[in-house]
Parts: structure tokens; sequence; C-alpha cells
């Protein structure tokens, strides 16, 4: 299944099972509901999932991309094939390709390193710089460097590049490249706290790593799977009326973006791990880990910013226009003529989110064996909501919530 030297890492919730039932009420067909857990939260068991992490810094891309991987090798492979690979690893990277960018006469001093990212920069430095398994990205002491590094290694590395010798050097034109590359090692292993030479034999490129096969019979690699899935953009930039202040829900009524909810729905019918890239705001968080409008109303805007995760199950509600019926499709497992039905007439009520912000109980939900799952109710996906500047408290613009999806191409209508 895959190539190179490893040992498997088998961190899978396996899954669990979900209780559907058909009621009648006031011609309202309820088509599921989910099946109450000891904690009292509903249970997913749409796609199968990776454990959730812990970001310590911007890094959510490299958790949300990352595990979109690890749930689509299970989708394909079963769950003996799970495999967790190291954020850790991608965002070490990130870093030394910020640090080694060439400086030149007129180049603006490097000042600071940045842990965020998107699609295309996760895409780019898988293809240069293959993959890791968290068990094999290894600390000093041996042990797979914790989630927590991540923060305090930028937090170094800020405080490192201020100095006026490490300064020079970064900024030195004339430095030559094996120079810098030799330099900017020593300093993010000091960073990371690791001895990079020693962990490069466990690097996986993506010819190495295994998604299943392809029609024809031969390998689908990472490779295949990097080129064959696309960012689709939600293209939202609608103003609000001036009877209507921030913050306020869109209508999903054109063509385009009821024919692109289509293709989530579709994937996600599919058992396709979809990464969500959205705008989070905090205090529209309740403490069950559900995203409304109502409460971001009552709060106002709090810390935000643009934020990624895996897409893992939808919620609808709809009329089919066959009978005049209503009906709810809730969340878990549906049947093939319930999901057909939702993703041909239903309107999305909320999204569940796999998230990378912990297990902590409180403030999410409770899915796939682990808590760290949030809700997105349809009021808030569909909104534009006020962003303001987190230093000054001032408000300076607005933001459109739902930003884009990573869908595969074969789901393009």
């Amino acid at each position: 299944m895959l190539r190179g030297r490893f040992s498997v890492k088998k961190k899978w919730f396996s899954r669990v099972g979900s209780l559907f039932c058909f009621v009648t009420v006031t011609s309202t067909v309820a088509l599921s509901c989910g099946k109450s857990t000891p904690h009292g939260k509903l249970q997913t068991v749409h796609i199968p999932q990776s454990p959730v992490g812990e970001q310590s810094t911007g890094n959510c891309w490299t958790y949300a991309y990352s595990g979109w991987l690890e749930s689509l090798r299970i989708r394909n492979l079963g769950p003996s094939a799970a495999l967790t690979f190291s954020e850790t690893y991608l965002l070490y990277r990130a870093f030394e390709e910020q640090l080694l960018v060439p400086r030149g006469p007129r180049s603006k001093k490097l000042d600071i390193l940045k842990a965020s990212g998107d699609w295309f920069h996760f895409k780019r430095l898988v293809k240069k710089n293959g993959m890791m398994l968290d068990e094999h990205f290894r600390g000093l002491d041996g042990a797979p460097v914790p989630e927590k590094r991540q923060g305090e290694a930028l937090a170094f590395l800020n405080a490192e590049i201020k100095k006026d010798a490490v300064s020079a050097w970064l900024n030195d034109v004339n430095l030559s490249a094996p120079e810098r590359q030799m330099r900017v090692q020593s300093l993010l292993d000091e960073a990371f706290q690791i001895e990079f030479k020693t962990l490069e034999r466990h690097i996986l490129k993506t010819e190495d790593i295994e998604f299943g096969k392809v029609a024809n019979g031969s390998r689908l690699t990472l490779a295949t799977v990097l080129e064959t899935w696309k960012l689709v953009d939600w293209k939202s930039s609608a103003e609000a009326p001036a009877s209507m202040p921030l913050p306020f829900t869109e209508e999903v009524n054109s063509p385009e973006r009821i024919a692109l909810l289509k293709r989530v729905k579709k994937a996600l019918n599919q058992g396709y791990p979809v990464v969500f890239n959205w705008f989070a705001d905090y205090n529209a968080r309740d403490q069950n880990g559900v995203f409304s409008l109502d409460l971001l109303k009552q709060n106002g805007p709090g810390k935000h910013g643009p934020h990624a995760t895996i897409l893992v199950d939808y919620t609808v509600k709809g009329v089919d226009p066959r009978t005049g019926v209503s009906f709810e499709v809730g969340i878990g497992n549906a049947t093939p003529e319930q999901k057909k039905l939702a993703e041909e007439f239903g309107e999305i009520d909320s999204f569940l989110v796999k998230n990378s912000w912990g297990i902590g109980a409180e403030g999410s939900l409770f899915l796939h064996g682990s808590f760290g799952y949030h809700r997105i109710m349809k009021d808030y996906l569909f909104a534009q909501v006020l962003a303001k500047s987190e230093t000054t408290g001032v408000v300076t613009g607005k933001a459109t919530v739902l930003r884009s999806f990573l869908l595969p191409v074969e789901m393009e209508e």
C-alpha cells in the first residue's frame, strides 16, 4: 500500500452505529434522528475520520489538508490502512520556505514568519518535500514532536530573526545557497528541538503514498490525488442593502451557488471528506460547539479569522416537488434514497466539521468517539459579518463566512 520505510500508527476511531427513524408530523417527514451518546451529543458515521488534532498557532490548513488525506485513505482502503501525518513537519517546511527566500538588493527585510497557509501552499510544499508520519517526526528526546511545539517554534524564530546577528545573514544577498540552507536548518532544528538530518529517511514522496487503484488498475498515489481535487470558491460578494446592517444572512438563490452546494452534498454522500474554508468568529459559538448568527448578534464580533476544517456531514430541509411533502435529513449515515432526496431537493440547514482546536469537551460536539467537532448553522454559514482589528477593536470591514470547498474534479457538473 505504502512504499518506503515506516510502521503504521493506527489512530482511528471505529464507526459507531446511528439510528434512523421515520416520523410523520403534520405532513412533515423527518428522515433521520441522531442516536444519543452518554454525553447527550449526536454522532455521525457519515465519513470515517482520523483523531482530532490541536494546533498551537495559525496552521489550521496543515490539519485540514492532512486530515483530508487521512480520511480519504481510510475511505478508499479501509481502517487497517489508516495513517497519521505530521502537521508539525509541514509547518517546519513552511518556515523553511520563508527563511530560504533568496534576498536581493531590493528585497524587503525578513522580519517576521507566519504560520498561515492555504490549499496552494499545502500542494506546493507536499509536492516538493513530501510528507512524514506523526510517529517519525521525533524530537531530540526520541518522542514525536508535540503539537505545542508549533507555537513555541514560531515565537522562538520570530525572536531570533530580530536579533542583529541572525538578521544580518538572513538578509545577506551574498550568502551562498548551501551556507544559507545549513544555517536555516540549524535555526529550525533549534526551534523544533529536532535533528532533521536523522529524520530525512522517513520522508514519504507523493509517489509512495497510495490511495487505492484507478479504473485501469494502476496505483492511485498522492501525486495523482493532488491533481484531481480542485478548490472551488463560493464567490459571495453581494453588498449589504442600506436597510440591512451587518451581520446578515444572504439568500442562496443563484444557480451557481445551488449547483456548488449540490456538488458538496454529492461528494459527502459518496463518502468523500471535503475541506471547508470559512471565517470563524468565536463569539458565534455556543457552549455546545454550535455556530449561529443569532449568538454573534448578541455578542458582537470577537476573535476571528479565516479557518480551514474538514466537512464531515450536513443536514437539510426541503420539500419533495414530486409529492409536496416537507422533509428533513439529519446527522448520520442515511439510506441511498434519503441521500438522493437530500442531494436533489434539500436546502442546507447546517454543516458539521472536524476542527483542529483539540478535544476539550467545552464548546465542541462529541462525534466519532471524540470531542472536537463543530456544527455551523445556516444563518451563520451563509452570512456576511463584521471584521475588526484584534489590536484596536475597530471595525475594519466585512467578511463572508463561507469561502471555498476542496472537491474531487469528478464532481464537476
